[in-house]
């Protein structure tokens, strides 16, 4: 919250050194920034890198994180690139609530 950009990447960094396998800190951090609608870009990258390698037992899915993808993408007013990445979560699991709520909200606006 208080964007020191430096020392996240610097904690994130020592994360991947301490664990290579587990990408769930990117994860988290790119939440983080999501809900506090700061630094988007970061937080899309951060997602897309948790996307890079399968996620470690008991980690989001994959489906949930094309999710939060989208939620990005439409905050940065990239409206179709975040139909498409909702529309891959539920491909991957149709279970997702949320998501196909947004979904039909992005398409119907």
């Amino acid at each position: 919250m208080q964007q020191r950009w430096s020392e996240l990447d610097g904690i994130l960094g020592d994360a991947e050194a301490s664990i290579p396998d587990d990408f769930v800190p990117y994860y988290i951090a790119a939440t983080a920034l999501m809900a506090s609608k700061t630094d988007l870009a970061r937080a899309e990258r951060y997602l897309r890198k948790y996307l890079s390698q399968e996620p470690e037992a008991e980690s989001p899915s994959h489906a949930t994180t094309h999710w939060r993808l989208g939620l990005v993408l439409e905050q940065q007013g990239r409206k179709g690139e975040a139909v498409a990445e909702i529309e891959t979560a539920l491909k991957m699991d149709s279970s997702i609530e949320p998501a196909k709520k947004d979904l039909k909200r992005l398409k119907g606006s």
